[in-house]
């Protein structure tokens, strides 16, 4: 086993005995040390960090008693045998992730529930807070063995976290994060890139884009996913001028609910149709499609022909049905994908194989108020 003292020295700087524990906690979470394998012994270790074999002792203990280790008398330290199949996992929600649990997150967590049962894996649902009583109940049963993962559904914008989750002894799979699982994403670009492409497709030239997805600006400095919406619309040959982007402008004015968001799209919509018809955009985009109630009440209010003066394309998970009144087409994701990507990420750093990143790209279709088909 090749070992460099700079490798595990460096991990808790001042603190040996934790550098010990992480080290190989780490390593065996990552498969990189396998069932069966023969640890150095205390005193090796010991001579090889300049330190005593207590000290070892102590560092490797943790690993004991989460599982991740054993110890004989004829075989020394060794790493322990992986259970055999998935038996418990926790579905984690810290309230900062948390839109008032709007139609997606309510979705997202069922089918993972749903999903964990279907592969006879009991799901436990943990709702935390600052105050941490969720995560000290999570710590309790992944050090006894009681849960082998955790599923972290919605990126989380508390790091501390998002890093606490990362040091319990078992299996994390998330979204939008790198962890022993690998990770699984939603492909924004291709969700802005097909959205605009389908306008294009419609014939329209000059884009609005109604959105609560992200600030527009902080500091005076366009946000990335705006940025990245303008480079899409650039490499399509697109207008998208600045004044027709309709979004959060102050940190305050996040949206957390679906009440605001209906409000939020109507005044948007109001302030765009209030301006000559000149000034109009000749096709919006609309993300995320909580805004499509809004939207629906201002296009009625005005009258307007979709897609005659207004071509429309609107966000959508596909699960989750909304009353669209006017024709459009639809950018969508499958929030059943994510679900399965998640579960499986997990089942994979279960069975020792290599962490991987999914992408779960969107699709278009198109609606029509009577009928909903494939395009």
């Amino acid at each position: 086993m090749n070992i460099q003292a700079s490798d595990i020295t460096g991990l808790c700087p001042g603190n040996l005995r934790e550098s010990v524990t992480s080290y190989f906690r780490d390593r065996i979470r990552r498969g990189e040390l396998h069932p069966g394998e023969r640890l150095p012994t205390n005193r090796e270790l010991a001579a090889l960090l300049g330190t005593s074999a207590p000290n070892i002792h102590a560092g490797l203990s943790p690993l004991l008693k989460e599982g991740l280790i054993h110890r004989d008398r004829k075989n020394g330290t060794v790493v322990a045998e992986r259970p055999r199949q998935l038996r418990c996992v926790a579905i984690y929600i810290h309230h900062s992730s948390l839109d008032d649990l709007p139609p997606f997150q309510r979705t997202l967590i069922e089918l993972l529930r749903v999903g964990l049962e279907q592969r006879n894996i009991e799901p436990r649902l943990v709702t935390d807070n600052d105050l941490q009583y969720g995560y000290r109940q999570l710590r309790s049963w992944a050090e006894s063995a009681q849960i082998q993962g955790v599923l972290l559904p919605f990126h989380n914008r508390n790091r501390e976290v998002f890093d606490r989750l990362r040091a319990l002894p078992v299996l994390l799979s998330a979204t939008e994060d790198n962890t022993s699982c690998g990770r699984v994403d939603l492909d924004h670009r291709a969700m802005l890139g097909l959205g605009l492409q389908a306008l294009k497709e419609q014939g329209a030239t000059r884009i609005g884009f109604l959105t609560s997805s992200e600030r527009f600006a902080a500091d005076g400095v366009l946000s990335a996913y705006h940025r990245l919406y303008h480079r899409e619309a650039a490499r399509l040959g697109l207008e998208a001028p600045p004044e027709l982007v309709f979004a959060i402008r102050t940190a305050a004015d996040y949206l957390r609910s679906s009440d605001s968001n209906t409000d939020f799209a109507y005044e948007q919509c109001e302030r765009l149709f209030s301006r000559p018809r000149q000034e109009w955009p000749d096709g919006l985009l609309v993300i995320p499609d909580q805004l499509s109630t809004g939207l629906m009440f201002s296009l009625l209010q005005h009258r307007i022909d979709v897609p005659g003066e207004l071509k429309l394309v609107i966000h959508r998970n596909w699960e989750i049905s909304r009353t669209l009144l006017t024709p459009c087409r639809q950018v969508g994701v499958s929030i059943a994908a994510v679900a399965a990507a998640l579960i499986e990420n997990l089942r994979r750093g279960f069975e020792g194989l290599p962490p991987r990143k999914v992408v779960i790209v969107p699709e278009v279709r198109s609606f029509t108020p009577s009928n909903e088909r494939r395009s």
